[in-house]
């Protein structure tokens, strides 16, 4: 199997393991060991710390609006009438 193949199938484990309430760290090590690559190299460490990143850099795109307008909403808000602004 070609190694981007390897990396698309991690990639894939990753994202639809990281949402559940299951170790997406334990599924990606079980897959790599079941494709028959040793997750204690360094370059499989660093694979898995990159799959957690475009993972969380996914979630913060995703809710990116919704958060925006909940937690700083209050700095859009117009001004009281009658009060000088701070």
């Amino acid at each position: 199997m070609p190694v981007l193949l390897k990396v698309f199938v991690l990639a894939i484990v990753q994202g639809f393991c990281e949402l559940l309430p299951v170790s997406s760290s334990a599924h990606v090590i079980m897959a790599e060991k079941l494709m028959g690559l040793d997750p204690t190299t360094p370059a499989m460490t660093f694979l898995l710390v990159m799959l957690h990143t475009g993972t969380m850099l996914a979630v913060i795109a995703y809710f990116w609006n919704t958060w925006r307008s909940r937690f700083f909403s209050s700095a859009r808000r117009p001004p009281i009438r009658g009060r000088a602004a701070c």
